[in-house]
C-alpha cells in the first residue's frame, strides 16, 4: 500500500514548499519590522536620546523609511548616529557575518 508518509520525492516536495512558505513569510513581516524600528529610532531623536540607541540590523532601512517620511532634519540626526563608533562596528560585524562586501558612501 502507498504511503505518501514515507515517499521521499513527497517529503522532499513538502520540505520546499514549507521553506517558501516561511521565506515568503519572513518577506512579509520585514517591511513591519523596518517600520518599527524607524517609530523607535525617531522616538529617540525626539526625546533627544537617540545617541544611546543600540545599533540593530536593518538601521540602514529604518533611515531610509525616515528620510522619506520627514525629509532630511531626520536623515541628518540618524546619520549622526550612525557614524558613532558603535553603531560602525556593529554594522561591520553584521556585514562580515552576512560576507556582504561593504557599502561605498560615493
Amino acid at each position: 500500500m502507498y504511503d505518501p508518509d514515507t515517499d521521499g520525492v513527497v517529503q522532499a516536495e513538502l520540505t520546499a514548499e514549507a521553506a517558501a512558505a516561511a521565506a515568503r513569510e519572513a518577506e512579509l513581516r520585514e517591511p513591519a519590522r523596518i517600520g518599527a524600528r524607524a517609530d523607535e529610532l525617531e522616538a529617540l531623536r525626539v526625546l533627544g536620546t537617540l545617541e544611546q540607541a543600540e545599533p540593530c540590523e536593518g538601521d540602514e532601512a529604518a533611515r531610509d523609511q525616515l528620510a522619506r517620511r520627514a525629509g532630511g532634519y531626520v536623515q541628518a540626526d540618524v546619520d549622526a548616529k550612525q557614524a558613532g563608533p558603535a553603531w560602525a562596528a556593529a554594522a561591520q560585524r553584521r556585514r562580515s557575518q552576512r560576507k556582504v562586501p561593504p557599502v561605498s558612501d560615493t
